[in-house]
Protein backbone atom coordinates (compact mmCIF):
# COMPACT_ATOMS: atom_id res chain seq x y z
CA UNK A 1 0.00 0.00 0.00
CA UNK A 2 2.81 2.49 0.53
CA UNK A 3 4.26 1.79 -2.64
CA UNK A 4 1.35 2.78 -4.42
CA UNK A 5 0.89 5.59 -2.15
CA UNK A 6 4.39 6.62 -3.15
CA UNK A 7 3.65 6.26 -6.53
CA UNK A 8 1.47 8.60 -6.64
CA UNK A 9 2.66 11.03 -4.90
CA UNK A 10 6.24 10.68 -7.06
CA UNK A 11 3.49 11.64 -9.92
CA UNK A 12 2.15 14.49 -8.47
CA UNK A 13 5.57 15.96 -7.59
CA UNK A 14 6.78 15.40 -10.99
CA UNK A 15 3.71 17.29 -12.66
CA UNK A 16 4.54 20.37 -9.89
CA UNK A 17 8.04 20.76 -11.55
CA UNK A 18 10.29 18.78 -9.45
CA UNK A 19 11.54 16.09 -12.05
CA UNK A 20 13.71 13.42 -11.56
CA UNK A 21 14.21 14.66 -8.09
CA UNK A 22 10.47 13.53 -7.16
CA UNK A 23 11.78 9.87 -7.59
CA UNK A 24 15.07 9.60 -5.48
CA UNK A 25 12.82 9.45 -2.27
CA UNK A 26 11.30 6.42 -3.98
CA UNK A 27 14.59 5.21 -5.61
CA UNK A 28 16.48 5.74 -1.63
CA UNK A 29 13.20 3.61 -0.06
CA UNK A 30 13.70 0.66 -2.49
CA UNK A 31 17.47 0.66 -2.31
CA UNK A 32 17.53 0.75 1.44
CA UNK A 33 15.02 -2.01 1.28
CA UNK A 34 17.09 -4.14 -1.68
CA UNK A 35 19.77 -3.82 0.96
CA UNK A 36 17.77 -5.05 4.00
CA UNK A 37 16.64 -8.00 2.31
CA UNK A 38 20.57 -8.41 1.45
CA UNK A 39 21.90 -8.47 4.77
CA UNK A 40 18.93 -10.36 7.06
CA UNK A 41 19.65 -12.96 3.74
CA UNK A 42 18.13 -16.55 4.57
CA UNK A 43 18.42 -15.68 8.55
CA UNK A 44 15.57 -14.56 10.41
CA UNK A 45 16.46 -11.29 11.55
CA UNK A 46 14.67 -9.42 9.31
CA UNK A 47 12.23 -8.36 12.39
CA UNK A 48 15.65 -6.44 13.25
CA UNK A 49 15.32 -4.50 10.51
CA UNK A 50 11.81 -4.14 10.08
CA UNK A 51 11.55 -0.44 12.29
CA UNK A 52 14.36 0.65 10.29
CA UNK A 53 13.04 0.31 6.75
CA UNK A 54 9.21 1.41 7.81
CA UNK A 55 11.65 4.68 8.88
CA UNK A 56 12.49 4.83 5.71
CA UNK A 57 9.01 4.13 4.12
CA UNK A 58 7.26 7.03 6.59
CA UNK A 59 10.01 9.66 5.23
CA UNK A 60 9.87 9.04 1.94
CA UNK A 61 6.04 9.46 1.92
CA UNK A 62 6.46 12.82 3.87
CA UNK A 63 9.18 14.03 1.64
CA UNK A 64 6.65 13.80 -1.63
CA UNK A 65 4.04 15.17 0.63
CA UNK A 66 6.31 18.16 1.10
CA UNK A 67 7.51 18.17 -2.73
CA UNK A 68 3.73 18.22 -3.89
CA UNK A 69 2.12 21.08 -1.76
CA UNK A 70 4.41 23.73 -3.36
CA UNK A 71 6.82 23.80 -6.70
CA UNK A 72 10.56 23.91 -6.82
CA UNK A 73 12.02 27.77 -6.25
CA UNK A 74 11.54 29.49 -9.64
CA UNK A 75 9.59 27.07 -11.34
CA UNK A 76 6.48 28.39 -12.91
CA UNK A 77 3.58 25.94 -13.49
CA UNK A 78 2.09 26.28 -16.43
CA UNK A 79 -1.40 25.10 -17.31
CA UNK A 80 -2.39 25.49 -20.59
CA UNK A 81 -5.43 26.93 -20.26
CA UNK A 82 -4.54 29.69 -18.33
CA UNK A 83 -1.43 30.18 -20.38
CA UNK A 84 -3.45 30.85 -23.20
CA UNK A 85 -5.90 33.42 -21.09
CA UNK A 86 -2.50 35.51 -19.86
CA UNK A 87 -1.12 35.59 -23.43
CA UNK A 88 -4.50 36.56 -24.92
CA UNK A 89 -4.65 39.37 -22.19
CA UNK A 90 -1.15 40.81 -23.11
CA UNK A 91 -1.57 41.30 -27.04
CA UNK A 92 -4.83 42.81 -26.49
CA UNK A 93 -3.99 44.81 -24.03
CA UNK A 94 -1.07 46.41 -26.16
CA UNK A 95 -3.44 47.34 -29.44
Amino acid sequence: MILILQIALSVSAWKKGWRAWAMLPVGITAAVGFAVGIASGTQDVLSEYMPFVLLFDIASVIILAIMCSHAPEGHVISDNSVGHAVAEEKRYGQQ
